[in-house]
């Protein structure tokens, strides 16, 4: 693979398409999360995936495709909140869809889209509990734990 040196023990995520393109991202010494593609013929260079925050050190990622085939990757800033990176077929944007709780900085979140193309996202809280934020397709929502009531 053509690109950058990877922070000694970044966890690695990868995907596949319909087309059999392979993805791969990983964390550099920097905090910032990249991404290799096979093409079926060749690795590409290196592209920076994610612009606004740095993962947190050793926390791991998730990542999918939604209904369209646009890649989401999901993370731990260093700032403790969750982090959404979107590739729309031409261009990285990335969103901060948690509201409240923060992260646990070393676990990483995962992720899963329903039918009806709804985006959830879960994660260790701080405070040791696991919460869930979803996206209704305009908004994210506040993050809330799962396990009912308070104890």
């Amino acid at each position: 693979m053509n690109g950058r040196v990877t922070a000694l023990g970044s966890h690695l995520t990868a995907l596949i398409d319909g087309s059999g393109h392979r993805y791969v991202n990983y964390v550099d010494a920097n905090g910032q999360i990249w991404e290799n593609y096979w093409s079926g013929t060749r690795w590409s260079n290196a592209q920076i995936v994610q612009k606004a925050e740095a993962a947190a050190t050793g926390a791991s990622r998730t990542a999918l495709f939604d209904g369209s085939g646009h890649r989401l990757v999901y993370y731990v800033g260093a700032d403790g909140h969750i982090w959404e990176d979107y590739f729309s077929g031409s261009a990285w944007s990335n969103s901060r869809p948690t509201k409240g709780q923060q992260a646990a900085s070393n676990a990483g979140p995962a992720s899963l889209i329903d039918a009806a193309g709804h985006r959830f996202v879960y994660y260790v809280g701080a405070n040791g509990q696991i919460w869930e934020t979803y996206f209704s397709g305009s908004a994210w929502s506040t993050a809330r734990h799962t396990h009912g009531e308070d104890r």
